[in-house]
């Protein structure tokens, strides 16, 4: 259940404080809605905003934290390349998750990672943009990148593609009965654009992108999740 206060402690840009003088003093971040959802999951899982400067990570979930020892703090804010280093990733992996950073476009590898005590693993990494709402007064939509991650180090990776399918589908069920909920609450949603706080239209159902990343490589075409320019991510 999400509850919208009229102040809440701000996190990392995330969650906003109003005033009375705010004209959205009443309004729910919709990035805060996603954050409080993948944050209540039992899973590794992570959501970044691909619309802010070098795509940093917004939320976790506790078992994400777990995975990779380090703390929450460390996380959110950051691009979640800190776990490639010192580590070997092929130009592939590395073209395919720029583009689904850029377009949405779906994701799937397994990734060599580093946890924060320098022990490496095996990270299966699933992740795909879900789009939630639209800003008003214009076409741009906003949009997540939703990931679940699976430590596949002793693991049979034959299993992992339909297991991370299912646990796609508990983060968008999840997402999406929470947006519902805001909007029969009558509070109006906002997002950031850019540098401000927008009021956006929220979709009654988040709508995932569609496509691989790497499906268009071959003819060098990119199909944009978004009309907003894309935020230059380094990899």
């Amino acid at each position: 259940m999400v509850f919208i206060r009229p102040c809440v402690r701000e996190r990392n840009s995330v969650l906003r404080c109003s005033n009375r003088s705010d004209p959205y003093e009443q309004s729910a971040d919709v990035a805060h809605i996603i954050a409080a959802v993948v944050e209540s999951m039992d899973f590794p899982a992570t959501v970044a905003d691909p619309q802010q400067e070098d795509c940093p990570v917004i939320a976790a979930s506790p078992d994400f934290v777990a995975l990779t020892q380090y703390p929450l703090g460390s996380i959110v804010g950051r691009n979640c390349r800190f776990l490639n280093k010192g580590c070997d990733s092929c130009f592939k992996d590395k073209r395919d998750m720029r583009l689904c950073a850029e377009t949405g476009k779906h994701f799937c590898g397994v990734l060599a990672n580093q946890r924060a005590d320098g022990s490496y693993f095996l990270n299966h990494l699933d992740m795909r943009g879900l789009k939630v709402g639209r800003f008003l007064g214009g076409e741009d939509e906003k949009w997540f990148i939703i990931a679940v991650h699976t430590d596949v180090t002793e693991g049979d990776l034959s299993r992992n593609p339909c297991d991370q399918e299912v646990l796609m589908q508990k983060i968008y069920d999840a997402i999406s009965d929470s947006l519902k909920e805001s909007l029969s609450s009558s509070t109006s949603m906002t997002a950031k654009k850019g540098n401000n706080q927008n009021p956006l239209h929220a979709y009654e159902k988040p709508l995932w992108v569609i496509g691989e990343a790497n499906e268009n490589q071959s003819s060098g075409t990119k199909a944009k999740a978004t009309r907003s320019a894309p935020v230059t991510v380094s990899l």
